[in-house]
């Protein structure tokens, strides 16, 4: 049991991210993979909504903006918001391996 890899838990948001990083490299691409592409998404958007490149405190502080504002298409993972520690909000999610395949396991919270 543990973290869904990306590569099992594909969807809209990354199929192309996970198709176009096993692709480049020949190997499926691991969860910091996903949310560190995911995260340069996040900040430019935060530029944008902020109206600013180097006011980090204006930054920081539309880093929900910029989530909200991440096309569709590269929603690596469904980000549910930016804390004020500047956590990442997700959905439960886990899988499991069994007879040697991972199967992603439906949270019912």
């Amino acid at each position: 049991m543990g973290v869904t890899p990306l590569s099992a838990d594909v969807h809209d948001g990354n199929e192309a991210f996970v198709n176009d990083y096993l692709e480049e490299h020949d190997r499926n691409p691991g969860s910091e993979a996903g949310y560190h592409y995911l995260s340069v998404y996040m900040l430019a958007e935060a530029m944008k909504a902020a109206g600013t490149v180097d006011d980090t405190a204006g930054i920081r502080a539309n880093l929900n903006e910029g989530l909200n504002n991440i096309p569709e298409d590269k929603l690596i993972y469904p980000l549910t918001e930016v804390s004020d520690d500047g956590g990442l909000g997700t959905e439960l999610r886990m899988a499991v391996v069994e007879d040697g395949e991972i199967k992603v396991v439906e949270m019912n919270e």
